[in-house]
């Protein structure tokens, strides 16, 4: 894939650290997207060739991450600066929110486990810490970007007890906890698409009776007629000197589904969401309505 391009080496700076992972999380991927084609069209101007070729690049960087694509998208539609100037701000109010419905699933002295690293989710977890409710968390290293290391450093330095596991042993563990929550890379009619793992992780859940919770901003829902699942370098799992073998493939997906059947509620910032009926009611020119008049309640996103 090629960089479009930008003499400019901030920016290129910026792309990399999304394409390494240094930038974690849908996200935290989607506010730095936002901040390089703000520059872009601030120095190009919104027809320019150098902004098209952007969004599509930024929009195909980190594919499965829908959100970047559908604020992209609102952008592309509204072509003003007012418009980088209100997903600033839906970003940003995204987490009080999301963190408000959080405590309507949660109660206190609660065991949880989680896998990778979603700054919804470990706001709203610290959030209700510092609002009085008791956690311990599992949180596995999720392999392999070992992402898992900034969750547990994080809910640690809030004051949180934090047990770090590796990814093999979240099925062994799961009986000792109340329930598994998670972020959320895409809302899909099939399920949830989040980091590689989460899938197994769920099943291994409901097998012993806990809650799946999935925690997310409304922009995560995906309206793309497919779902693309990023293959990332099979030399983040083993440098391939050491299967060079004409007999071996190594796969790297990204992220993985996990179905409806499998999930107890959705926390997003306009409610909680325990099916995909939403999925019915949402269209394009109403993800940008709600971006723009973000916070609204979810069944201002649902009516007609």
């Amino acid at each position: 894939m090629a960089i479009p391009l930008w003499k400019e080496k901030k920016i290129y700076e910026k792309i990399e650290d999304i394409k390494t992972l240094k930038v974690q999380g849908a996200h935290n991927v989607a506010r730095t997207s936002i901040e390089i084609l703000k520059e872009i069209a601030l120095r190009k101007g919104f027809n320019s060739k150098e902004f098209k070729e952007m969004a599509d690049f930024l929009q195909d960087l980190r594919p499965t991450q829908v959100i970047t694509y559908n604020l992209i998208e609102y952008v592309k539609y509204k072509k003003t600066i007012s418009a980088f100037n209100k997903v600033e701000r839906f970003l940003e109010n995204t987490y009080p929110n999301i963190a408000k419905y959080f405590l309507e699933v949660i109660e206190g002295n609660e065991i949880i486990i989680t896998h990778c690293h979603s700054s919804e989710e470990i706001y709203a977890i610290k959030k209700a810490y510092e609002l009085g409710y008791d956690f311990e968390v599992y949180v596995t290293e999720t392999r392999p970007k070992m992402q898992g290391i900034k969750s547990a450093k994080e809910l640690a330095e809030t004051g949180i007890k934090v047990k770090y596991i590796v990814d093999d042993a979240a099925g062994f563990f799961m009986e000792e906890v109340d329930a598994l929550v998670v972020g959320i890379d895409a809302i899909t009619k099939q399920g949830i698409w989040n980091k590689i793992g989460t899938y197994m992780m769920a099943l291994a859940a409901k097998h012993h009776a806990k809650d799946v919770i999935f925690v997310g901003d409304i922009a995560k829902i995906d309206l793309r007629e497919k779902t693309y699942v990023e293959m990332r370098n099979p030399n983040e799992i083993i440098p391939a000197y050491q299967l060079n073998h004409s007999n071996i493939e190594i796969l790297n997906p990204a992220f993985d589904l996990t179905p409806w059947h499998l999930i107890d509620v959705v926390v997003t910032g306009v409610g909680i969401i325990k099916d995909n009926n939403i999925l019915n009611n949402i269209n394009y020119l109403k993800l940008f309505e709600i971006i723009e008049k973000y916070p609204l309640k979810l069944d201002e996103v649902i009516g007609d």
